[in-house]
């Protein structure tokens, strides 16, 4: 299992002050509504997201808190953009009832 650290600070990276905690609203960091899929992939990559919460937090059985860090900081590439053209695929389907779903 998945062991969460402590960050070692480094004086190259500046400290950044936290933001105080409000737990009625997520804090959005870009306007994702206007981009092209492109767009909003390159901003996904910038940070970790709900989808990212998980391996992030050692919690994910797909992926490692390694394997997140690797992707994020562009050591690894990430599983093909395009889902699989297979129907079965869920990948397939999420991207085909998202605009549905969205409205």
């Amino acid at each position: 299992m998945n062991h969460i650290v402590e960050p070692q600070t480094s004086k190259s990276i500046p400290h950044l002050p936290l933001a105080k905690p409000n737990p009625s609203r997520a804090k959005r960091l870009a306007k994702t509504k206007g981009m092209s899929r492109e767009q909003w992939l390159q901003v996904r990559k910038q940070g970790i997201g709900s989808s990212d919460a998980a391996a992030a937090c050692g919690l994910n059985p797909h992926m490692s808190m390694l394997e997140l860090w690797m992707i994020k900081t562009g050591r690894m590439q990430t599983q093909p953009d395009q889902p699989t053209q297979n129907s079965y695929s869920p990948l397939y389907w999420g991207n085909q009832l998202e605009p549905l779903i969205a409205n």
